[in-house]
C-alpha cells in the first residue's frame, strides 16, 4: 500500500508541526528556567516555520538529514542519562521524543523522493 502525494504531504506537514512545537516548547522552557533567550531553539523555530511556509523539497532533504543526526545524538544522550541517573520517567519522555524526532526526520528525508521524483 503506497501513500499518495497528498497523504505524504500531510505526513510532512505533521513533521513540520512536530518540530515547530518541539522548538517552541524548548524556547519557552529555557526562557522560564533560565530567563534568557535560547538562540538555538529560536533558530530551529524560524527554520521550521519558514520551511513549513515555503515547502522547498531540497531543503527538506538537507534539514531532514541534519535533524536525523541530532535526533540520534539525543537518543544516545537520553540512554546515557538513564544509565547514570536511573530515572525511568525522564528516560521515557526523552527517548520517546527522540524516536518521534527520528521518524519525523525520515519523513522529511523521504519527502524529497516521494514528492519530487514521482
Amino acid at each position: 500500500m503506497a501513500l499518495s502525494k497528498q497523504s505524504f504531504q500531510k505526513l510532512v506537514n505533521g513533521a513540520y508541526g512536530f518540530f515547530i512545537i518541539l522548538s517552541l516548547a524548548w524556547l519557552v522552557t529555557s526562557g522560564v528556567n533560565n530567563h534568557k533567550l535560547n538562540v538555538a531553539a529560536l533558530v530551529l523555530l524560524i527554520v521550521f516555520g519558514v520551511q513549513a511556509y515555503v515547502k522547498h523539497l531540497f531543503a527538506n532533504l538537507i534539514i531532514g538529514i541534519l535533524t536525523l543526526f541530532f535526533s540520534i545524538y539525543n537518543l544516545l544522550d537520553a540512554i546515557d542519562a538513564f544509565v547514570t541517573t536511573h530515572k525511568p520517567l525522564a528516560f521515557g519522555i526523552f527517548s520517546c521524543l527522540a524516536i518521534l524526532s527520528i521518524v519525523c526526520s525520515l519523513i522529511m528525508i523521504f519527502s524529497y523522493k516521494k514528492l519530487n521524483l514521482e
